[in-house]
This record gives structure tokens, sequence and C-alpha cells, in this order.
């Protein structure tokens, strides 16, 4: 036995996987430690994470609590986007509970250390965000772990290929980013569970069992409570499989015995959702709760073409990896069709999904953030590829990890775009040594609200050249009343003007957007940069647009005045501005 443990350690540490695995695990928590802890529990990680000290700390279904906790901890105290107030009036959290399910072992863990320390078990101290900090790397390790065993089983052949191919691909494609750059999505979680789906479906290659099948529907159920479109998932469980054969076997297998596999399946996913019920039932009072008050999908005009092939988030362009996993698809077309038919279906069942959502660009900066998941499923032909050991195809396999490193590193060192691409900034981007183009660009063209356009209003609008001076520094506001009460409108700016400076770039003057409440106290408050590009309108006219939604879910704001703000007291040119404000009801 020693002997056996003493051979599987020293080959582990042979294996580039291990290495690079804690090369994840020291990358993630230099990042936690040259931030502020606070700033752990950010972004969507707000409304995944508050179900843990709602529940099982606070038990208030309002989330108040929560809200005053954040007040007090984080970073990101204003302008939280998670609660979302329904029709009735009642306020409920947004976000699905999947996440939360995830974390809750590693909560458990924090609470325990908090009341042995005598520090505050309140949900948010430094110690609950160290182990939630330790709780995502754990997944995103496991999630490596599970995506290794997955290719090593299909490609066998290609064993000792695999362990070099798989860092590669990290640094390749998104996995790295969201692995340990940003974390507060719920992409790594998914691609986790995506892997131990998959362990599931090929350990009943060889070996059915009801417990597997059990298995494979807690899993299941976690993979919906995460995110419910995902569910799309079961259309690759052919393409696991192999063949046709393989697929009939499988489905007589789930009635064999009185169905008692399907039966054990199905409870396993039912266990799971049930949560669901019951968590809307606690926050809401009703056991069924659309959460997206307000969002929704338009199936019948999917934005497929900018999903994939856009500049700004294009899967193919900000994951050119992936145009080899669509060659491979050819190749694996000819050694087996039944495989490539289920992998088509099941990325065409994604594509249109995933660009039917109202915000298809998910407000994403590596490219649409929701294939990120199925990166486990969506390069699996790259590997079929692969094994007709093509020059070009590992020319240019390199030349894509050279790029994907490259964007890794604008985004931590700041060259990187503020997540909206285009024609211009693209490549002009991945030139990091360019000093100039450090915090180059600020592109704000947020996706339409959902609905339909009911209202719009011009706030002001100039077209005479005006001459801004130092002293001005605040101008060209446009102001207005929101009705009140609300349901689910939402409202959308739009800013366009054309701008001109002499001998320097416009810097130091924002566009500010400021929603409030006077009475509540309630508010919204962004200010943008004033450029698209920093070095626009030297010496000539630029044209500049700004688009963006103005959350607010629980529809408290009555007021919103939109202005240019001169901090740095310059001296510039603008004409043909306008402001212009639309109400959107769903």
């Amino acid at each position: 036995m020693n002997n056996s443990f003493s051979h599987r350690f020293i080959s582990s540490l042979s294996n580039p996987i291990f290495w690079f695995g804690l090369f994840l695990v020291f990358f993630s928590f230099y990042k936690y430690s040259g931030r502020e802890e606070t700033q752990v529990i950010r972004s969507d990680m707000r409304g995944y994470y508050a179900y843990l000290p709602a529940i099982l700390t606070y038990d208030d279904p309002s989330f108040q609590k929560c809200l005053d906790a954040e007040g007090q901890y984080l970073e990101e105290k204003k302008n939280q986007n998670y609660l979302v107030k329904t029709e009735t009036g009642g306020v409920h959290n947004k976000y699905f509970p999947g996440v939360a399910l995830l974390h809750a072992p590693f909560y458990s863990m924090a609470t325990a250390v908090s009341w042995i320390t005598g520090r505050p078990a309140d949900g948010y101290s430094k110690v609950y965000q160290l182990f939630l900090q330790i709780g995502m790397t754990f997944y995103a390790i496991f999630g490596l772990i599970l995506f290794y065993s997955l290719l090593k089983n299909l490609f066998p052949k290609q064993k000792s290929l695999i362990r070099w191919l798989v860092p590669i691909i990290y640094l390749a494609t998104p996995l790295f980013h969201y692995s340990v750059n940003t974390l507060s999505f719920s992409h790594l979680y998914s691609f986790f569970l995506f892997g131990l789906f998959s362990w599931f479906i090929l350990k009943m290659r060889k070996d059915v069992s009801h417990w597997h099948f059990l298995g494979l529907g807690l899993t299941l159920g976690m993979i919906v409570l995460v995110r419910p479109t995902n569910l799309i998932i079961v259309l690759i469980i052919p393409f696991l499989l192999g063949s046709k054969e393989a697929l009939i076997a499988f489905v007589n297998q789930l009635f064999v015995n009185r169905a008692k596999n399907f039966i054990y399946g199905i409870i396993g996913s039912l266990f799971i959702i049930f949560n669901l019920f019951l968590i809307w039932k606690w926050e809401s009072g009703a056991w069924f709760v659309w959460s997206y008050g307000g969002e929704g999908f338009t199936f019948l005009s999917p934005h497929i073409i900018a999903s994939l092939f856009s500049f700004r988030v294009g899967l193919f362009v900000h994951t050119p990896l992936l145009i080899l996993s669509t060659v491979g698809l050819v190749y694996l077309y000819k050694s087996n069709k039944f495989q490539a038919f289920w992998w088509s279906l099941y990325f065409i069942a994604n594509a249109w999904v995933i660009s039917s959502w109202w915000a298809w660009d998910y407000e994403s900066a590596f490219g649409n953030r929701p294939y990120t998941e199925h990166l486990v499923f969506i390069l699996l032909p790259l590997f079929v590829l692969l094994q007709k050991r093509k020059v070009w195809t590992y020319s240019l396999l390199g030349l894509f990890f050279i790029v994907g490193l490259i964007r890794i590193s604008t985004f931590n060192s700041g060259f990187m775009v503020n997540q909206k691409f285009t024609s211009d900034n693209y490549f002009a981007s991945l030139a990091f040594w360019e000093d100039d183009n450090f915090d180059r660009w600020a592109y704000t063209k947020s996706c339409h609200p959902f609905g339909k356009k009911t209202k719009e209003l011009v706030l002001r609008e100039q077209k005479e050249v005006l001459q801004i001076n130092a002293n001005d520094i605040f101008t060209l506001s446009g102001k207005s009343e929101i009705h009140l009460p609300r349901t689910t409108e939402r409202w959308y700016y739009r800013v366009v003007l054309d701008k001109m400076t002499s001998g320097v770039p416009l810097e130091d003057v924002n566009l500010v957007i400021d929603a409030r409440n006077e009475k509540t106290g309630a508010s919204y408050y962004s200010a943008v940069p004033l450029y698209n590009d920093r070095l626009e309108g030297v010496n000539e006219w630029a044209h500049v647009e700004f688009e963006s939604l103005i959350p607010d879910n629980l529809q408290t704001l009555d007021h919103i005045n939109i202005y240019i703000w001169n901090k740095g007291g310059k001296q510039f040119k603008i004409k043909n501005f306008k402001i212009i404000l639309e109400e959107y009801k769903s």
C-alpha cells in the first residue's frame, strides 16, 4: 500500500496538471491578497451568496439584514442588483440558489471558526470571505481535474499529450479568467458540475447502477439550480455514450427492474430542485416566482451571429481556439456521424438560448461568458483534430495560446478594453507594449432593455458648437422626473455628441448619470469617462456615443439628472449634443 501511494505521489509530481493546479491556487490567492478582502463578495456573487446569511444566519426573507451587513463590510455598498420588486410589491432575490448550496459547507466552516475565535458570525466578515475564496478555489481545481479525467477517458491514446494540452487550453480560453480572475459569476461552478455530470455518464458506460443514476440526478439538479438554461446538457449524453447502440442500452437501463434506475435519477434531481420552490415560498410566499422581473428571452429574434462572430463578444473572435474545434467537427463527422450530429445539436441549442437573452452580450470581457462552462464539451472535437497530428494544427494552437496569454496579461495590467470591444479596439488592445493603450478605451453601449419601448424623452438637445471652459465644472445637464409607482419598467439613456480638444486627449471629464429618490435616499450614480477612445477628438471632431440601462430593480428612483462633469477643469468643444431617456416595459 505504501509503495502504491509513493508511486502515485511521484507520478503526480511529474504530471503538468498537478503543477498547473498549484499555479491556479497560487494565482487565485495572490489575486485575493493583492486586493481588499472585501472584494470577494462582489457583482453577481452578492446575490448568489446572500441566500446563505439570509437563511442560515438571519432568517430574513427581505434580505435587509444582508444589505446592512454589506454596508458594513463590502466596498460595493451601493447599487445592488440582486433584489427585485415583484408586481405585488414584494422583494425577492433574482438569482438562483445553486451557488449558495455549493458554498454551504464552506459557510458552515466559517461560522464554526467565527464562533470558536469569538469573531462576529454575521456572514460577511473577513473569515466568511476567506472561506468563500477557499470554496471558489476548491471548485475551480476540481473542475480542472474532472475536465482532465473526461479527456483521458474519451481520448486514451492522447493521454500523455492531454496533460500538456489542458493548461494550454485553459490559458487560451476564458477558463483561466473565470477560474482565478473573475470568480463572482456562476461559470466556474457550472464548469465543475458539467465535469461531474460527464464523469457519471462515462462511469455508466462501464458499470450501470442505480447509485450512478442517483448521482447523475443530483448533479443534474444542481446544474439546473445554478443556471436553469444549462439543462441543455442532456443533449450531450448521446455524444458521451458514443453510439446509437450505447444510447439505446442507456435508455433501456433506465427502465429495467420496474424503472428503478429512472426513479433514482428523478428522485436525485427533484430532491435538489425542490429546494428552489422552498426558497421561493420562504422569500415571497409563492411556490413559483419568475425571479428575473422585467427581463426575459427573445427566442424569435436571437442575436446568434453577434453572439458567435462579433468583435463585441463573439465566441469565435474572443476564443479563436474554437475555430480548430469546428474543423475537428469535420473529421468527427467522417469517423462518427452519430457523435457529430449530437455535438452539433448541443452547440446550436446553446447558441440559440444564449443569444436569445435580452442582454445577449452578458456584459462580458472575454467573449460571451455563458459559453464558458460549455467549453467542457465544445472543445472535444479539437482533440479529434489533434489526433491527425497536422503541423498547421499545432502551429495555430500555439498562436491561439499566445493570444490567450496576451489577453490575460492585458486584463490584469489594465490594458484591456472595458468590456465593449469594436473592430477599432479589439486588435489594438492586444498591443500591451504601447503605453498609450493603458486604460485607453471606455466603450459604453449596453443592450436595450427587455420589452417594448413605451416612451422617449429628449432631455437636452443642442446642435451648435459649445465652448467648455476650465471653470465650467458641471454643465449640459438634462433632467427628468420618473413616475411612481412602477413594476417592470426599465429606463435606458442615450447620449450622443461630437467633441474636439486642442493638442491633448480629453481626460478627467465624465458623463454623470445621477438617479435618486430624495425622500428615501435610494440612488444610482455612475460617472463614465467622456470618451470611447481616450485619443479621439484631438484637433478634429470625433463622434462619441453612450448608452446604458439605469439599474432600478426595486423601482424606487423618481429623478434622473444626466450631465457633464468637467472634473479636471479642461477646455474643449462640443456640438450635436443630445440626451435621450427611453422607457421600456415588459
